[in-house]
């Protein structure tokens, strides 16, 4: 008997290849076996992806830091948990669009002139979310970086490290809230920013406090300069969005009654 991964000769007693670590599969795939292996994968206890969610909430520090001073084993390593935060975004709005269409219908949220703008930005918005997503990180990493100007323990590479295991933390469990929360009829628009946006601010807030060990006083003078840093972002942002609609031919939008 050999391995199927790397091909490597196993006796017929072997459960995992002495070589790569596979784990030996004898029986034909079946439903029964393939919910079995869903089960021990994501729903036991001991497996590393729950252990690394309920870590990230207790004790963040320990997920981050390990991983970043040299930890592989103990938990989901950065990539493959913003892998996992990825399809989880994926099957929310697979969800939210056949499931719960309504909560995607802008209905009397759209006012004055612009709605089609704004219905064209929300469904760009929904198309491209994991692109998003991912360039959303970068950003706050940098961000993160110039607040953290004065303190050396993490480079730009490690404030990315950061930020992928708490965005991608805020998006697992923010997709089980809006899945929930859509349920009920609430719109999506209504959910990010009531919901998702404070709780999403609260955790990273909570998590920088454990890895930077700030006191009150300190966490405030960085949230000031992460407001004042983030709203030089946003004019950015706004002078990009102009500039796009400008080349699109859709600036009349803007100033329609």
């Amino acid at each position: 008997m050999e391995c199927k991964n790397c091909h490597t000769q196993l006796s017929e007693v072997s459960l995992y290849c002495n070589l790569c670590g596979g784990k030996v599969i004898k029986n034909r795939l079946t439903l029964k076996n393939l919910l079995e292996y869903f089960t021990e994968t994501f729903l036991n206890y001991d497996n590393q992806f729950l252990q690394t969610f309920i870590a990230l909430f207790k004790v963040p520090e320990d997920v981050i830091i390990g991983y970043i001073n040299g930890v592989r084993k103990k938990y989901v390593d950065v990539i493959s948990y913003f892998a996992i935060a990825l399809t989880v975004l994926g099957i929310q709005y697979y969800i939210l669009s056949h499931i719960f269409p309504k909560t995607f219908e802008m209905g009397a949220l759209l006012h004055g002139g612009s709605e089609e703008l704004q219905k064209k930005n929300f469904d760009f918005m929904m198309e491209y979310q994991s692109l998003f997503f991912m360039l959303y990180i970068p950003v706050h990493a940098l961000i993160s970086r110039i607040v953290f100007y004065n303190v050396k323990t993490f480079n730009y590479t490690e404030h990315l490290v950061i930020f992928l295991y708490l965005i991608s933390q805020s998006s697992i469990y923010g997709a089980i809230i809006m899945v929930f929360l859509a349920a009920f009829g609430i719109h999506y628009n209504d959910i990010s920013l009531s919901v998702i946006l404070p709780l999403q601010t609260i955790y990273i807030s909570y998590c920088l406090i454990r890895l930077f060990k700030l006191n009150f006083k300190q966490f405030l003078f960085r949230f000031l300069i992460f407001l004042a840093v983030g709203g030089i972002f946003f004019i950015i942002y706004t002078l990009l969005y102009i500039g796009i609609l400008y080349l699109n031919g859709d600036m009349h939008y803007l100033f329609e009654d």
